[in-house]
C-alpha cells in the first residue's frame, strides 16, 4: 500500500553555477512550505544576479490534490527554458 502523504524534498539550500558556450547558468533550490515565500526567495536571486539577462524559475509546493505548481521563462524565447526549469523537479520526485 502506497502512503500517498509521502514525498521527496530538498535537505539543504543549494546553488550550483554552470558554463555552456561561453554562457553562465545558476541554479538555486530552497525548501518552501508556503508559497508566499517564493516571491521573496526570486528577489534575492534578482538581488544576488543583478546582471543577469534572465531570470527563469519555478516551483512545486504542496502534495496531491492541494499541490500548486507555477512556472517562468521571462525573457527566453517562447518554452525554452520552462520545460527544464518546470521538469527538474518533476524527475527527482521533488515538492516543496
Amino acid at each position: 500500500m502506497t502512503n500517498k502523504n509521502n514525498y521527496t524534498t530538498i535537505s539543504h539550500d543549494a546553488q550550483v553555477k554552470n558554463t555552456f558556450k561561453k554562457s553562465r547558468f545558476y541554479a538555486s533550490v530552497k525548501e518552501l512550505k508556503k508559497e508566499e515565500g517564493t516571491g521573496e526567495f526570486l528577489k534575492e536571486l534578482k538581488e544576488q544576479f543583478p546582471d543577469a539577462s534572465h531570470h527563469c524559475w519555478a516551483y512545486k509546493i504542496g502534495i496531491n490534490e492541494q499541490q500548486i505548481k507555477q512556472y517562468s521563462d521571462t525573457g527566453e524565447p517562447a518554452n525554452s527554458a520552462r520545460r527544464t526549469a518546470h521538469f527538474a523537479g518533476y524527475r527527482a520526485g521533488g515538492a516543496n
